[in-house]
């Protein structure tokens, strides 16, 4: 009798953390499809604001991709950590500014995301950037204090400046020069 008792609450556990996988996906499909009032009815069912998926992307990471300022500004709100990391190492302040996402990263900025984070596998948001030549998100990470001098793990060890320079963002080089004179 004591078997058939740990199977059926064995078997309610399992349905309990099925539902909420579920309400968690439907909160990540619905921040990936940039539909706010989804998002607002899945995180009132009861999904996790720091939801992630397999790869460790958060919710939050999902906003900073597509540039989302309502959900993102709906999950920070919510209590979305900022420092959350995916498997990979990136947070959502390196993935908007690989995306060049400006109005996401002052969002992130004013709300206290680390500029000088080194995210692991992807190098730091000031790479990120010149590798992609998003030129008014490095102007706004340094107007917030990113070093100009970082290096960058995912470009083996190379400063912003090399990263622009070997990409061919003159624009970019002009502006790194004149920050790393002054």
């Amino acid at each position: 009798m004591k078997t058939f008792f740990t199977i059926v609450a064995l078997l309610i556990a399992f349905n309990v953390l099925a539902q909420k996988q579920n309400i968690n996906d439907k909160l990540l499909d619905a921040v990936k499809g940039s539909r706010l009032s989804a998002v607002n009815s899945a995180l009132t069912e009861g999904a996790e604001v720091n939801a992630k998926d397999l790869k460790g992307v958060s919710a939050l990471m999902y906003a900073a991709f597509t540039g989302n300022l309502d959900i993102a500004i709906c999950l920070l709100d919510k209590g979305a950590n900022l420092k959350a990391k995916a498997n990979d190492g990136a947070t959502a302040l390196s993935i908007a500014c690989l995306q060049g996402n400006i109005g996401v990263i002052n969002l992130l900025l004013r709300r206290g995301a680390d500029v000088k984070s080194k995210d692991s596998d992807v190098g730091r948001a000031l790479g990120l950037a010149a590798k992609h030549g998003h030129k008014e998100v490095i102007g706004l990470l340094l107007e917030s204090g990113a070093d100009v001098n970082s290096k960058n793990a995912g470009n083996n060890g190379a400063t912003p400046l090399i990263i622009a320079a070997s990409d061919g963002y003159t624009k970019i080089v002009e502006l790194l020069l004149e920050r790393f004179h002054k």
